[in-house]
């Protein structure tokens, strides 16, 4: 059984210590930890960016709040791990959107992915090199994305060029496959100027056997495009 003494040495120095121990879980790290899960979204819709940019003030302010009073709060780490997550979304998402931004199919024309102009069991099997249903297209009015190929002969007020599927010949230029390529004329006022970003463009498709030189002296494909509607 403890004594009177020893029991007041339990009271005054243990339970002080136990009390200093404690400290409150930073408001400001929470909520930044909860805007950059959710500022993630930003990859998918630019709306969800401003979440990120949230995570990047609250995390911010609840570090230099925790560095002066670190007896007193706690949370540090959610702070950077907030940080971490949503500086690159802040950062990289808006120029993910401008190089790929979402289409609208217009009204009338029919949705047709580089995918489906490759040769396939059905095109080597009619002797084609080009698959026998994307045939049945010329004539109709069809919407592609894709990049403009470097071959240009101006960088703005552009009507002719070629429309290729990915950056990976858009950027080092050079010949690329004949299915990989729509040679495309604007046929209306629009004009387009040279840029990295990906690109929407409808108009009345035309499938042509026998592939020509082209603009920017490549030699172009198969398929050609006279293009109403440029995104």
């Amino acid at each position: 059984m403890l004594s009177s003494a020893e029991a007041t040495d339990v009271t005054t120095t243990d339970a002080p210590d136990d009390i200093l121990s404690y400290r409150a879980l930073s408001r400001g790290a929470l909520l930044a930890i909860l805007f950059s899960i959710i500022g993630l979204l930003g990859w998918l819709t630019p709306v969800f960016i401003v979440a990120a940019l949230l995570a990047v003030g609250f995390g911010w302010t609840a570090r230099r709040a925790i560095r002066k009073y670190p007896d007193e709060l706690s949370g540090k780490g959610l702070a950077i791990v907030a940080l971490l997550l949503s500086v690159p979304t802040l950062l990289g998402a808006p120029v993910y959107h401008v190089m790929n931004p979402t289409f609208q199919v217009p009204e009338g024309y029919q949705e047709v992915p580089f995918e489906s102009l490759q040769p396939n069991p059905a095109s080597k099997a009619a002797g084609l090199p080009f698959p026998p249903e994307i045939a049945k297209l010329d004539g109709k009015q069809v919407f592609i994305t894709g990049y403009v190929h470097p071959g240009v002969q101006a960088l703005e007020d552009i009507k002719t060029f070629v429309l290729i599927p990915d950056m990976k010949t858009c950027c080092f230029g050079g010949q690329p496959k004949m299915t990989d390529m729509v040679e495309v004329t604007i046929v209306n006022d629009s004009k387009i100027g040279y840029s990295y970003r990906r690109r929407g463009v409808g108009g009345v498709f035309h499938v042509r056997p026998n592939p020509r030189a082209g603009p920017g002296g490549i030699k172009v494909g198969y398929y050609a495009l006279e293009a109403d509607h440029i995104q």
